[in-house]
């Protein structure tokens, strides 16, 4: 679990480590000039999708993960799908700051030296932040978040410094069907407002606490804003030849007359700055295993965070050796994959959210009718009792009734009987008189 604060920041950070190094010598051979305007456009779009994921957040941060969400609505095998597509998708965007520190440190700092052996030890620091778990990630960002500011800060100021901006115009150079084949290329570098995808049902809130446009506008800074202006001094600066530079962190220090004792100041700049790619490569490394643990089953995530870790390393150093190049084949082979992934989960999600909601909202009206329910039970049981009881008294006053029935019947039997024995025994005494009076008469 993290915080409110760390999950901004981890989101910030995650968005612009890697957007203003490789990206923009990248757009430009492609479309010149226009390059910001792609990244702008992006940017956008990016921020657009944020909003979605800030209503799947806000829904079901409190009560399940977005993995509960499809597996209560769609079932254990679909919940598994999503979690299988978000650790591709991460494992692909880990692969974007690993290229660009082995850019930065390999063509620029240290060209003289193999990376293979800073390779290892990145290798061991990306590990350990992985391992330690989402809560330590959320911490180094905190403490990281000013010092990697200052250096992007710097660094802008630097190519401000020196920039002209004429060199930017006129927009608009190429078709909008060039500009929309390049934007959908470059929109691996983009989307990550998936990372709130991930982190539902892990930050810590208070009861009516959301996200929302505490959320929304520094991402909206960042994507919109800080990134589109580096573009532009990147172009400023270098104009037509923007395409045949190497990474444009650097680039835009490189004409800086400020110096120290120690060296150029620009460089410290840039290092402090880097100090965010680190930073995201551990963050997606850490978000991709913890999909594939709960993919497949699997309780503890140190194997799977070695081995796409070591898997980084040695695609870094064997496969991608030279950015330059290998850059262009991993954005062409990867592009479509990428936005096929993101429209699935979006649907996904979407429907899966409107289903689980309906099942937590009947669900919440059936535990609130529990009571109401067994107070109606409780009074049909005793009404019950009440007319079993009733229905015995009647039983029995109409068995007394009976009884007396039955009684006088008989008295009225032996009545009858004794009266008939009676007039059987007067019968000759009446008989004897009247032939009395008929021999007095005659």
């Amino acid at each position: 679990m993290v915080n409110k604060r760390q999950a901004i920041l981890l989101i910030l950070i995650c968005a612009i480590s890697t957007k203003i190094q490789r990206l923009p010598s990248m757009i430009s051979l492609g479309v010149g000039r226009d390059a910001w305007l792609i990244v702008l456009a992006l940017g956008l779009i990016d921020t657009i999708f944020l909003a979605f994921a800030l209503w799947f957040f806000n829904r079901h941060n409190s009560t399940h993960l977005a993995f509960d969400v499809v597996k209560n609505s769609m079932g254990n095998f679909m919940g598994r799908v999503v979690c299988f597509a978000l650790f591709l998708y991460f494992g692909l965007k880990s692969i974007l700051p690993s290229e660009a520190i082995h850019d930065l440190f390999a063509n620029v700092l240290f060209d003289t030296l193999d990376f293979k052996f800073f390779g290892l030890i990145l290798l061991g620091v990306v590990v350990f932040g992985c391992i330690k778990g989402l809560r330590t990630m959320g911490r180094q960002c905190e403490i990281y978040a000013a010092l990697i500011g200052v250096g992007i800060a710097g660094v802008l100021f630097l190519g401000f410094t020196n920039c002209r901006l004429e060199r930017v115009f006129p927009i608009f150079e190429d078709s909008f069907k060039a500009l929309s084949n390049e934007a959908i290329k470059d929109n691996v570098w983009f989307g990550d407002f998936m990372i709130l995808i991930y982190l539902t049902g892990k930050v810590s809130l208070n009861r009516d606490q959301k996200l929302g446009w505490n959320l929304v506008l520094p991402y909206f800074v960042v994507v919109c804003v800080i990134v589109p202006l580096s573009f532009v001094l990147f172009a400023s600066l270098y104009g037509n030849l923007a395409a045949l530079q190497g990474n444009a962190i650097s680039s835009l220090t490189q004409f800086s007359v400020l110096a120290l004792d120690i060296g150029r100041v620009g460089w410290f700049f840039v290092l402090f700055e880097q100090v965010s790619t680190v930073l995201a490569q551990s963050i997606f490394i850490l978000m991709a295993t913890d999909c594939f643990c709960k993919t497949f089953g699997i309780k503890s995530p140190v194997i799977p965070i070695w081995v796409l870790a070591t898997g980084l390393f040695m695609l870094d150093n064997f496969v991608f050796n030279n950015a330059e190049i290998e850059s262009f084949k991993f954005r062409d082979a990867v592009y479509l994959t990428n936005f096929i992934i993101e429209a699935f989960l979006v649907v996904v999600l979407i429907i899966s959210s409107l289903i689980c909601k309906k099942k937590d909202k009947m669900a919440y009206i059936r535990v609130k009718n529990a009571p109401k329910n067994a107070k109606l039970s409780r009074n049909s049981v005793i009404s019950a009792q009440k007319m079993q009881k009733s229905g015995k008294i009647e039983n029995v006053s109409a068995l007394k009734l009976n009884k007396m029935q039955n009684r006088n019947a008989e008295s009225d039997v032996s009545n009858g009987g004794k009266n008939k024995l009676k007039n059987n025994k007067n019968a000759p005494k009446r008989k004897t008189a009247l032939v009395a009076a008929e021999v007095q008469d005659g």
